[in-house]
């Protein structure tokens, strides 16, 4: 029995015709009903446990078992309820999210920070200069579960578009680091915020 790890909740299992006869499993006679075909299973499972570490034996799974042309099978074992260490985990994540901001003068950059309030406050934040315009660089560390509520967090923060307006491009940030200058490098919405 070979064995790869697709996810920590999936696994697919290569099983020869020996492998097959000695769990008593018939490709073309399984009835997920029959108790006969369950215990195999659940033996098939607990070697699986043994070998590969990957424990289904508390969870319900969805096992597809697709024959194969030498004798064997193919199964793919996917564990339905998700482990609370994994869930754990995935939380624990954290994804990057950057926004840059873009204002007509040095004011109307300004007067935009000082209507941060604590809870927007970004964790980094910068201040640019070039071309005529003013960049506001921001960056936050949001984790994973919430990161496809990036569009959510740049709206709550739509009175920006009062003072100037948010970038959409995603290489806006790099083009501006390449082509202007920084003139706060470190807390820039506190600093300038401050100023008002």
């Amino acid at each position: 029995m070979e064995h790869i790890m697709i996810s920590p909740g999936k696994m697919k299992l290569m099983l020869t015709k020996s492998d097959l006869d000695k769990y008593e499993l018939n490709t073309n006679a399984l009835d997920g009903e029959d108790s006969l075909v369950k215990q195999s299973f659940r033996e098939l499972l607990d070697d699986v446990k043994r070998v590969s570490g990957f424990d289904a034996s508390d969870d319900k799974v969805f096992i597809q078992l697709y024959p194969s042309r030498d004798g064997g099978a193919e199964i793919y074992i996917t564990r339905l309820t998700q482990r609370r260490d994994e869930k754990r985990a995935l939380h624990e994540k954290t994804v990057r999210v950057g926004t840059v901001y873009a204002f007509l003068s040095l004011g109307d950059m300004i007067e935009a920070c000082a209507r941060f309030s604590d809870e927007d406050l970004p964790e980094f934040s910068s201040g640019w200069y070039g071309e005529g315009m003013y960049f506001l660089l921001t960056e936050s560390q949001i984790p994973y579960s919430d990161s496809f509520h990036r569009r959510k967090i740049d709206k709550s923060l739509q009175f920006v578009g009062d003072y100037g307006k948010i970038i959409e491009r995603e290489t806006a940030e790099f083009y501006v680091k390449e082509h202007c200058l920084c003139f706060c490098e470190k807390n820039a919405v506190k600093m300038l915020g401050s100023m008002v």
